[in-house]
C-alpha cells in the first residue's frame, strides 16, 4: 500500500493493518521521517564524493637523529619565534656554530619599554629630590605662623630643573 493509500486510511480500518505498519503510521512524527532522509542524503553524498575527489596523500614516517658524538639539548631559554634556519638537514656541524636566528622583535620591544621606564623613574627621583632641597623650614615658629617658617628657593628650584632637562636630552 503507497503512502497516500495509508493516509486515507479511517482509524476503524487500521485495525486491519499489521501492528508494525499501525505503529509507524500512528507514532512516527513527520520530522522525524525528514531527518531521515536528509541523514541518508547526507550519507550517499559523502560516499559519492568520497569516490571522486582526489586527496592528497600524506606519508608519515619515523626517523632518529643520530650525534656523531655525545647527544645536546638544544633549546632556547627565552622562547620565541624562528626567523631562519640555519643549517640544512644532513649538514656536519661544529660546535658553537650557529644553527637557527630567533625573531627578537619582541624582546627588543620589551627591553625599549623597560628602558623608557627607567628613565621615567630616574627623572622621576630627580625632580623629587631638587624639589626637597629647595625647601627649608625654620623649625622655630608658632601656630600662628606655621606657614611663613617654610620657605621655597625657587632659583634651586629652576637650577636643579635644568640640569633634570640637560641630563634627559
Amino acid at each position: 500500500m503507497s503512502k497516500s493509500g495509508y493516509d486515507k486510511l479511517a482509524p476503524s480500518e487500521l485495525d486491519y493493518v499489521d501492528d508494525k505498519t499501525a505503529a509507524l503510521l500512528l507514532n512516527t512524527p513527520s520530522s522525524a521521517r525528514l531527518m531521515l532522509w536528509i541523514m541518508l542524503l547526507f550519507f550517499v553524498l559523502a560516499a559519492v564524493w568520497a569516490s571522486w575527489a582526489e586527496i592528497d596523500k600524506v606519508t608519515v614516517g619515523q626517523g632518529k637523529v643520530v650525534p656523531s658524538s655525545q647527544i645536546q639539548v638544544v633549546q632556547n631559554l627565552e622562547g620565541g619565534l624562528v626567523k631562519e634556519i640555519l643549517i640544512r638537514e644532513g649538514q656536519q656541524v661544529q660546535k658553537g656554530q650557529q644553527l637557527l636566528l630567533i625573531d627578537d622583535t619582541r624582546f627588543r620591544s620589551d627591553f625599549r619599554e623597560r628602558e623608557q621606564q627607567v628613565a621615567n623613574l630616574t627623572a622621576s627621583v630627580m625632580q623629587l629630590s631638587a624639589s626637597i632641597t629647595s625647601v627649608t623650614v625654620n623649625e622655630e615658629f608658632t601656630e600662628k605662623d606655621w606657614q611663613e617658617s617654610i620657605n621655597i628657593d625657587y632659583s634651586k628650584l629652576l637650577s636643579q630643573r635644568h640640569l633634570l632637562n640637560n641630563a634627559l636630552s
